[in-house]
């Protein structure tokens, strides 16, 4: 009879430890993909606990994401290739951390590629975005306006001779076609001197109000003599010193076509050297129109994000919208206030992978704590993102993305 009970009170104590060893598992099997949305938002880090905890089936149990990356050392400098794959399956360990993925299998194979298994992780697309993007954070301030309207006159004129070459614009009485500034001159400073030779190619239409940006559906933009910047609307204005900054929407249907014409050599010859064209990272809704960001930035990197130190989700000023909010010590600080306290009224466009999040206006010197407020649009989801690739870091190279199954 004794040697029942024992046997019995073994079984049950076995049971009740096996139940609560089992618990955080049946938790997460059995929440709803609502619930864990709003535990996401409320208390990211429980969710990671719980799913840490909870037993993990393989892919051919539970599904979930392969992928299979290739790292292009052949970008970097001899002396920079060596462990560059390692410091890349670290990196990108730290980044599926975050998504809560407690068994993940990450493994090199052969001299360039890297496997990622994910158990259990359905969403392929913000599972790519995080692995496979370099990360890259620059902070870089705008062009001016008076320098932005010298390019686009520059642009639109290459564009105009290259589209009626193309046959897409009618011959008219006289000689119309546009003419193509050489390409030496078009690579000067944009200061003074450009605007003298913009003068000199182009007459009295090089004038900051020579362009109306408006943009007209009802007009094809090939039927003037400014086919690009006619499809730009203004979108960066600083009120307390009433200026325009180079940040333009775009319709999204229209995004393809300028793409194209900013791609074409000779459109890139006219651009100068000390600037460039960047897309904002997403689209936005504006007007019941949904458009992308284009600025005109100085190529120059006035800061970098791998100083940034303490990085968290937070939100938006006055609660509005969703931030990433980090801290600056040291030398970082110091470069990172003079910078800032420089450029008061001015924005300063936060550039990751050379596509821009956003582009706030410094409304004080930052010395130790600043935020990075995401563009419109954004989601928690995306502010969590760039949380966590740049807890992570950047990759020393960048990866293309040979395979994907979900």
């Amino acid at each position: 009879m004794l040697k029942r009970n024992w046997r019995l009170w073994l079984t049950l104590v076995i049971i009740v430890v096996a139940v609560l060893a089992f618990w955080n598992t049946f938790e997460v099997w059995t929440m709803s993909s609502e619930q864990k949305a709003l535990m996401e938002r409320e208390d990211p880090g429980k969710l990671l606990q719980m799913q840490q905890r909870a037993i993990r089936l393989g892919l051919d149990l539970q599904g979930g994401i392969h992928v299979v990356l290739r790292v292009k050392t052949e970008e970097l400098e001899p002396s920079q290739r060596d462990g560059a794959i390692d410091r890349a399956i670290q990196i990108i360990r730290t980044r599926v951390d975050g998504l809560g993925v407690a068994e993940p299998v990450i493994q090199k194979q052969g001299n360039d590629r890297i496997i990622v298994d994910l158990p259990g992780y359905t969403d392929a697309s913000r599972a790519e975005e995080l692995i496979g993007q370099t990360a890259l954070l620059e902070f870089k301030l705008l062009d001016n306006m008076d320098n932005a309207t010298l390019i686009l006159n520059r642009i639109d004129s290459v564009v105009y001779a290259y589209e009626k070459s193309q046959g897409e614009i009618k011959g008219e009485t006289g000689d119309t076609t546009a003419q193509k500034p050489p390409a030496e001159e078009a690579k000067s400073d944009t200061g003074e001197s450009s605007k003298d030779i913009m003068a000199e190619l182009m007459g009295d239409t090089a004038k900051a109000d020579s362009l109306d940006f408006g943009f007209d559906e009802n007009m094809s933009n090939v039927e003037n003599e400014h086919p690009f910047s006619s499809m730009l609307e203004p979108s960066l204005y600083e009120r307390e010193t009433n200026t325009n900054w180079p940040g333009f929407t775009v319709p999204k249907r229209e995004k393809p076509k300028l793409e194209r014409w900013l791609n074409l050599p000779q459109v890139q010859a006219v651009i100068p050297v000390d600037v460039e064209w960047s897309w904002s990272t997403r689209s936005q809704i504006r007007d019941q129109r949904e458009v992308y960001e284009l600025f005109l930035l100085k190529r120059k990197v006035q800061f970098l994000g791998k100083f940034l130190e303490g990085i968290a989700l937070g939100r938006g000023s006055n609660g509005i919208g969703y931030a990433v909010d980090f801290k600056l010590s040291g030398d970082a600080a110091a470069r990172f206030a003079q910078l800032t306290g420089a450029n008061i009224h001015k924005p300063l466009a936060i550039v990751i992978d050379q596509r821009v999040e956003s582009a706030a206006f410094i409304s004080s010197k930052i010395r130790t704590r600043g935020q990075i407020t995401m563009g419109s649009g954004a989601s928690v989801e995306d502010a969590r993102n760039l949380e966590i690739v740049l807890k992570a870091g950047a990759l020393p190279a960048p990866v293309e993305m040979l395979l994907s199954e979900a």
